[in-house]
């Protein structure tokens, strides 16, 4: 007997399933397995995965494949040992023998004939996301985007139950596209939020395709496309944040908010990656850490304040809430800033309309406002160089930092006209040089 392991698509550039084949006595079996590889980390000759750090769980990855091929080995040799050594098990036999030693039952093969339907491989899609089978360039799917996959599934299934028609692969083309699109519409939906589903629906679409499960390649559409704007949010700039810092506050609770949405303020992180801070992060007077979003390291060296904070919780970081409470007694903390009371206007497209929301400035206020106020306040400050600032932020490029940062149309004139007027200076400065060298050779 030769038991071999194979990739489904060996020249694919994304995940694939792997499948077994037993050869025995001039018999030949291929059965797939649970297991998953993207095929850069795959060894050919080997039939297994490569020892390689870009992939750590090589070791895990290949023990199982390991129990696959012992378990299939046994159940040959058991029906040897209680059929005689001249008799060979016919296909058939084998095959549903070694499919129970696996645990594919027929209730498991009843799922993978589900899985070919477009519900059954979503929720497939959804559950190794969950379950970390499912990765994003070796890096787990995050527990938001995983929350979106979810968000979207429920969309769908809403959907098809108003338009009266079961959806499947072939369902989704482009008029299907505009319905549904029209669809969120209906549902006053922001434009992002909208382009957010369709975006997930061709990762699914695709994966789908890739996999061998759907021949609908409706994705590749040029017209088939996600929605997006740039997001109407706002930063504190280093006035409002002095006065934010210098409030006299009793209620521990709302100090507590203060010092951690400086700390976002003063290092640019994400609260995902505040909450989890710890003196064990902090190496000479410098943040390390591996960004949660992103899986990306940074460096952040402590400013004095940060420092001052840390010594006020007994030499360790304020215990962090959850994001939807420290939103909350946010807008109730900066309420009690007068500057963070005027009432600012915001564009938002919500439903296919746009529209202007005015309110006071407190009100549009999150936790995400501390990492733009960092990445703003920084650009706007010119002692920094941009790529200085990207590499603690984690930006990749400066069309994305340019996005993220807030910077007011008047903000932005202002600068310029400081530039400009540096510029003058030195120009009158040179050209009254010139003159005064001019006026001694002509004396």
């Amino acid at each position: 007997m030769k038991v071999s392991f194979y990739l489904k698509k060996a020249g694919a550039d994304y995940e694939t399933l792997i499948y077994v084949t037993i050869s025995y006595a001039g018999n030949r079996i291929r059965i797939f397995t649970d297991e998953r590889i993207h095929p850069q980390f795959w060894n050919s000759d080997r039939q297994r995965v490569r020892q390689t750090l870009r992939f750590p769980t090589n070791p895990e990855f290949n023990s199982r494949l390991d129990s696959i091929e012992t378990k299939i080995r046994n159940v040959y040799r058991s029906w040897k040992v209680n059929n005689g050594e001249k008799e060979e098990p016919s296909v058939p036999i084998l095959t549903n023998l070694i499919k129970k030693e696996l645990g594919r039952t027929p209730e498991v093969d009843k799922a993978l004939v589900q899985l070919k339907t477009f519900w059954g491989f979503f929720e497939d899609f959804i559950d190794r996301s969950a379950k970390g089978i499912r990765t994003n360039k070796n890096k787990q799917i995050r527990q938001t985007s995983i929350g979106s996959y979810r968000n979207l599934f429920n969309s769908l299934k809403k959907y098809e139950r108003a338009i009266n028609k079961k959806l499947d692969f072939d369902s989704f083309d482009m008029h299907l596209y505009n319905q549904y699109y029209s669809y969120l519409i209906g549902l006053n939906l922001a434009t992002n939020t909208i382009g957010k589903q369709f975006s997930i629906l061709k990762v699914v679409l695709r994966e789908a395709y890739e996999d061998g499960y759907s021949r609908n390649t409706i994705f590749n559409h040029s017209k088939f496309r996600s929605v997006s704007e740039p997001p109407q949010t706002i930063y504190l700039n280093n006035d409002e944040l002095a006065e934010l810092a210098g409030l006299e506050i009793i209620n521990k609770r709302l100090d507590r908010v203060r010092d951690t949405f400086i700390i976002g303020c003063l290092t640019g992180l994400r609260f995902s990656d505040i909450s989890k801070l710890k003196l064990d992060d902090i190496e000479d007077g410098i943040i390390e850490i591996v960004q949660t979003k992103t899986g990306n390291p940074v460096a952040i060296p402590l400013r004095q304040k940060v420092l001052d904070i840390i010594a006020k919780y007994d030499n360790n970081f304020p215990k962090v809430m959850s994001n939807q409470k420290f939103n909350q007694y946010l807008k109730e903390l900066c309420a009690l800033c007068p500057s963070l009371q005027k009432e600012i206007s915001v564009k938002e497209k919500r439903g296919g309309v746009e529209s202007v929301i005015t309110k006071p400035k407190y009100e549009f206020v999150s936790s995400h406002t501390a990492r733009r106020s960092f990445a703003t306040n920084e650009f706007l400050a010119k002692d920094i160089k941009t790529y200085q600032i990207m590499a603690i932020t984690g930006h990749k490029t400066e069309k994305s930092f340019y996005r993220y940062i807030r910077l007011t149309p008047e903000e932005n004139a202002k600068d310029i006209a400081n530039i400009w007027q540096k510029r003058d200076d030195k120009q009158a400065v040179v050209l009254k040089h010139h003159l005064k060298i001019v006026k001694s050779i002509n004396e």
